[in-house]
């Protein structure tokens, strides 16, 4: 049976103050975009995974606690690397077959952050 991978994509819009270097910066807003990635072999119906699933998992378990936050109280310094971090943790036991997660903090500017457990 063949692997396969499936993603599907959120965005959401948070503020943020980054200490970097050891400084404190000011409050930042980004318009943030995710793509979390599943990972498995079709079942009987040929799904890897019911996007709609997916999407309400993420949402209740991801979305609603970052979106229109101040991300400081969420994540520690929460730089891309440590946003994707969080999403995954929070994401793990809930999504059978997780892969990746890939977090944008400009998607036109091609920053990205991704991780894989």
């Amino acid at each position: 049976m063949p692997e396969l991978f499936v993603s599907k994509e959120f965005d959401f819009s948070a503020t943020a103050t980054l200490r970097i270097a050891g400084e404190e910066g000011i409050l930042q807003g980004h318009n943030y975009e995710l793509r979390v990635t599943v990972k498995g072999a079709p079942d009987e119906s040929g799904l890897v995974v019911h996007t709609s699933d997916l999407g309400e998992i993420v949402q209740d378990s991801v979305i609603r606690e970052l979106d229109k936050k101040t991300l400081n109280d969420i994540v520690p310094n929460p730089t891309m690397e440590n946003i994707a971090i969080w999403i995954w943790e929070h994401l793990k036991h809930r999504v059978k077959g997780l892969h990746e997660v890939r977090v944008w903090e400009n998607r036109k500017k091609g920053n990205c952050a991704i991780y894989r457990g």
